[in-house]
C-alpha cells in the first residue's frame, strides 16, 4: 500500500528498498526469537524455549520453501555476522526436525514460567503449540517425500492423531473493531 492506493500490482522503484520480507524476517523476526529463547535458557522457561523453536522451524521452512537456499547455520548473530553463509535447503531440513522435536520435549518439561494472554496464537495452551509442531513436521515430510522415503514417520504421526485440527488453527487472533482499526490487516487490504 502506498499512500491510500491498495493496488498489489502497484510496484514503484522505491518498493523493492530496505524494508523487504527477506530484511523483515532476519534482522526483526528472527533475532527477536533468538533474544526470547536465550532468554528462555537463562531463566529456565522451557516453555517459551519451545513455543520459540516452533516459531523458529515454521519461519525457516518457509524462507526454504520460497528461497532454496538460505542463512541458517550462521543466522540470527546480529552484529556478530552481518554477513552469513548461505546453506543448502535440503541441508537444512533435517535441522529443522531436530529444532521441532526438541521443542516438544521442552514443551513437555518443567518450567520456571509459561505462556498464557501474552500468547496471542494459543493463549498459553501448550497442548496446542505441541499439535502445532507435530503438524508442522507432517508438513516437512511432505515436502521432502520425493526425494526422501519417510512414509514410516509419516504413518507414525497420522497413527498419533495429535495434530491441529480446525480448532487449534495457527492463527493470530486480530480483533474487530474499526476504530483504531485492528482486524488481520491482510483482510482489511483485500476485503476493503
Amino acid at each position: 500500500q502506498r499512500g491510500a492506493e491498495l493496488n498489489d500490482y502497484g510496484i514503484g522503484g522505491g518498493d523493492f528498498g530496505v524494508i523487504t520480507p527477506w530484511t523483515v524476517v532476519y534482522s526483526m523476526q528472527l533475532m527477536d526469537l533468538e533474544f526470547m529463547k536465550n532468554l528462555a535458557i537463562e531463566e529456565g522457561a522451557t516453555h517459551y524455549l519451545g513455543v520459540g523453536q516452533i516459531i523458529e522451524a515454521y519461519t525457516y521452512s518457509i524462507l526454504v520453501d520460497v528461497w532454496g537456499d538460505i542463512p541458517f547455520s550462521e543466522a540470527a548473530l546480529g552484529t556478530d555476522n552481518l554477513a552469513p553463509k548461505y546453506d543448502l535447503g535440503e541441508n537444512v531440513y533435517p535441522q529443522l526436525f531436530t529444532l521441532l522435536d526438541d521443542a516438544i520435549a521442552n514443551l513437555a518439561s518443567e518450567s520456571t514460567n509459561s505462556p498464557s494472554n501474552d500468547d496471542l496464537f494459543y493463549g498459553g495452551d501448550l497442548d496446542k503449540w505441541r499439535k502445532l509442531a507435530k503438524t508442522l513436521k507432517l508438513k516437512l515430510y511432505n515436502q521432502v517425500r520425493l526425494v526422501q522415503n519417510v512414509s514410516s514417520e509419516v504413518n507414525a504421526l497420522i497413527a498419533e492423531g495429535d495434530l491441529i485440527s480446525a480448532d487449534d488453527d495457527f492463527e493470530m487472533m486480530h480483533g474487530t473493531t474499526l476504530t483504531p482499526d485492528d482486524r488481520n490487516p491482510g483482510w482489511v487490504q483485500e476485503y476493503t
